[in-house]
């Protein structure tokens, strides 16, 4: 008698089916975790213009994940959430901030002035607030807003909170206009009659 036991068909497909369960866990575990592998996967997506990287990030979002801002040396920690709220941006925006991504540290690296991105951090988690750190010059902190791009209504309030004075556009009524060519016409009309000269000149005294 042979003593060896064939596995199932059935048997082999439920083992089959509990790796598939147990790699299918796997990935959910690292999903909330910033890794190489996600980064890979979010580079695929965003390069694929038949996939959508909205849907692609909304997927991403109900997990908290929490990526790291490497500013010139100095790391940040905060949501992913916290940027996606301003898609316009350059840190809301998949597309834009992935080409600042390094795989190898898994952080976004950007070489920008360090003082400046705590201003630029907190206008994220505030939802639009935006003041320049005392510690910053003006000039500076305009250039970090527009490469941040936050946009121009950041930069108005930023502008505001400094105290600038907007330059107010002087439109003068039409009847204004039409009063300026009227008193144009007016003088130089005036002008010629000075210009011809008077008959009285002219005469030569009679003899």
């Amino acid at each position: 008698m042979d003593d060896s036991v064939n596995q199932s068909p059935s048997s082999s497909a439920r083992h089959r089916g509990r790796n598939a369960t147990d790699r299918r866990g796997d990935v959910e575990v690292k999903k909330g975790v910033m890794t190489v592998e996600n980064m890979l996967e979010e580079s695929a997506v965003l390069s694929a213009p038949h996939l959508s990287v909205d849907r692609y990030e909304r997927g991403r979002q109900g997990c908290c994940e929490r990526v790291v801002i490497n500013i010139s040396g100095l790391r940040f920690e905060t949501q992913l959430k916290t940027f996606n709220q301003f898609p316009d941006t350059l840190l809301g925006d998949p597309r834009k901030r992935m080409r600042y991504f390094d795989p190898l540290r898994n952080e976004y690296f950007f070489d920008r002035n360090r003082p400046s991105f705590d201003a630029i951090l907190y206008y994220y988690q505030s939802g639009g607030r935006i003041r320049r750190p005392v510690n910053v010059p003006i000039d500076i902190f305009s250039e970090e807003i527009r490469f941040y791009q936050l946009g121009e209504e950041a930069m108005e309030k930023f502008r505001d909170d400094e105290g600038f004075i907007k330059e107010e556009e002087r439109v003068l009524p039409k009847n204004d206009f039409q009063k300026q060519d009227e008193s144009s016409v007016d003088e130089k009309e005036g002008e010629r009659e000075h210009d011809v000269p008077s008959p009285l000149l002219l005469a030569e005294p009679a003899l």
